[in-house]
């Protein structure tokens, strides 16, 4: 073969090679890395943005709108590549004052400065010439219609942390989410699904086209109807409006649905949904009054007197005393080197079971825990469930405490307690400490005869109604309840009652006052009922811290039974 034939060989040769080279890579492009190279292609001239859903509406028990949304304003940035200097010049012509730093890492995973005014996006249309890779979209924002007096059952929102996310996948960068209450408990109904709008831009992020390829709508979130009846929550505002600090529970017997759940102090939730600046966050969080403390599930106070008729229920079922078991209150009660006094000085007298609930009488209860027996009365406490969380569908809740005998020993030693310690727990004082809302659960159970389906805010959820998954019960004899509700009836409805001043000729109801000693100032006054007395349907506790006697609250939880009634 002659060196020319060779040559055309070579040549041919590396002629074919290159064209299957070529080949191999025209198909890999077009074929093999088609969707790569085509999203890279189209990240070069199409950008793409979030269109948020509206979350869910929250409702109370007749329809009255509790949390909605109202229209902001959002920029987004289409530039790739945005520097911090021009963010900088950016917010300095919108005048929002916040940390460029942190804006600046979150505008890189997500490209968007969220709820500013309409003056704030006049300056930036104005400047347009400068900064043109923007787009302006509205936004919902969550907007509370009652943000103090149902801040705490409501909660609010807040943009998620990277802490959240990282607990959540579904959690997106940006994304608003609940932060207390009904809106983090439910928060994966409230939530939607986010759509997508596409925008043509060229190299500097400027807007060429709007939507070239059709935009995925957003699916919004679902409403949810509330127990929470507004117009009662906005009465019993009212009536603690003289009151610092205080809680109030008013619960559907029948239904086990929270009708009122009331916390004072309160914060405002359009506030803080709003975003609020870390000074005035640190402000509320170091507040003495403590605002975001929902009292009415998370606040502890020794029960007092409401408890008296736990105790007696424990006594009758233990056998320990019987309706017409008669003890004398001198005014006191001497055991072993200690004077327990009576909070009557003068004296009872001789007393009966029903009448030692009407008057409240210490002594009576003293030695009514000393029949139980110490050492029984702890068992009960835990055969009862009278500590630990309800299990209402908030977060938040703190369990309510009761000691056990192994609680003493840590705390006392083993010679540091002793019989003598059950006189305080008789009476609602010592080591106990309840929630607001598990007084109202005991008084509701004692009025239902031990039967009480669990207690609930949530009604529904769109069209589906909320089913209670389980009922509370107390395995007690009917009788026992009867002894014990017929001493609530007197204290409201005969003379000498604690609470016979706050009678009512309209609704006929049965209660009991109570005082929590406080080491830090004034007593607090407590005061639990049900109505009516014959057929009860509801229950009403009421704490006013540092308000002295249960006798001066009581009026509270009258007004608000009549109101409810009417």
């Amino acid at each position: 073969m002659g060196t020319e034939k060779v040559r055309r060989l070579i040549v041919f040769s590396l002629v074919i090679f290159v064209f299957f080279v070529l080949l191999g890579r025209l198909y890999d492009i077009q074929i093999v890395r088609h969707e790569e190279f085509t999203s890279r292609a189209q990240k070069n001239f199409l950008k793409s943005i979030r269109i948020p859903y509206k979350r869910g509406r929250i409702l109370d028990r007749n329809g009255v709108v509790l949390a909605d949304w109202r229209p902001g304003f959002a920029v987004y940035i289409l530039k790739n590549g945005l520097k911090k200097s021009e963010l900088k010049n950016l917010l300095e012509i919108i005048g929002l004052k916040t940390n460029v730093d942190s804006l600046y890492q979150k505008l890189l995973q997500y490209p968007v400065i969220k709820d500013l005014d309409f003056k704030e996006i006049t300056r930036l249309e104005e400047e347009r010439d400068r900064f043109p890779y923007f787009v302006v979209g509205t936004i919902p924002v969550r907007y509370y219609h009652y943000p103090r007096v149902l801040a705490h059952v409501t909660g609010y929102t807040g943009e998620v942390t990277q802490a959240e996310i990282e607990r959540d996948s579904t959690l997106k960068v940006g994304e608003t989410i609940g932060k207390r209450g009904v809106e983090k408990f439910y928060n994966r109904f409230l939530r939607g699904k986010f759509g997508t709008r596409y925008f043509m831009v060229d190299v500097t992020g400027q807007l060429i086209k709007e939507d070239p390829i059709p935009p995925i709508k957003p699916v919004d979130g679902k409403d949810i109807t509330l127990t929470i009846d507004a117009p009662l929550e906005l009465y019993i505002d009212s009536l603690m409006r003289d009151y610092g600090a205080g809680a109030v529970v008013v619960l559907n017997i029948k239904t086990g649905g929270i009708l009122a759940l009331y916390s004072k102090p309160s914060f405002d939730a359009n506030q803080l949904s709003a975003g609020i600046s870390y000074k005035l966050w640190q402000k509320l969080v170091s507040d003495k009054t403590k605002p975001l403390l929902d009292r009415a599930i998370s606040g502890l106070y020794p029960p007092g007197s409401t408890f008296k008729p736990v105790s007696a229920m424990f006594a009758l079922e233990a056998g320990a005393v019987s309706e017409n078991t008669v003890f004398s209150c001198p005014g006191y009660y001497r055991f072993g080197r200690r004077v327990w006094s009576c909070w009557f000085k003068p004296g009872h007298g001789s007393l009966d079971l029903p009448q030692a609930i009407q008057h409240s009488c210490d002594v009576y209860f003293y030695q009514l825990g000393l029949r139980i027996g110490f050492g029984r009365f702890l068992k009960m406490l835990k055969k009862y469930g009278i500590g630990g969380k309800v299990g209402i569908d908030l977060p938040g809740e703190i369990p309510s405490f009761v000691p056990d005998s192994s609680w003493y020993k840590e705390r006392y030693g083993a010679n540091g307690f002793g019989p003598g310690n059950v006189l305080n727990l008789a009476i609602g004082q010592g080591e106990i400490l309840l929630t607001p809302l598990k007084i109202a659960i005991l008084t509701a159970l004692i009025a239902s005869n031990g039967v009480l389906p669990r207690p609930h805010v949530l009604k529904a959820i769109e069209d589906a109604d909320y089913i209670p998954g389980d009922t509370l019960r107390w395995k007690v004899d009917s009788s026992v309840f009867r002894v014990i509700k017929k001493g609530m009836w007197m204290v409201v409805n005969k003379p000498g009652g604690t609470a016979y001043a706050s009678r009512s000729d309209k609704v006929i109801f049965a209660g009991k006052t109570g005082t929590s000693q406080n080491p830090h100032g004034k007593d607090h006054a407590l005061f639990t009922a049900f109505a009516p007395y014959d057929d009860p349907q509801i229950v009403v506790t009421v704490v006013v811290e540092h308000g002295e006697h249960g006798s001066h609250v009581a009026p509270i939880a009258k007004k608000i039974i009549e109101r409810y009634f009417e």
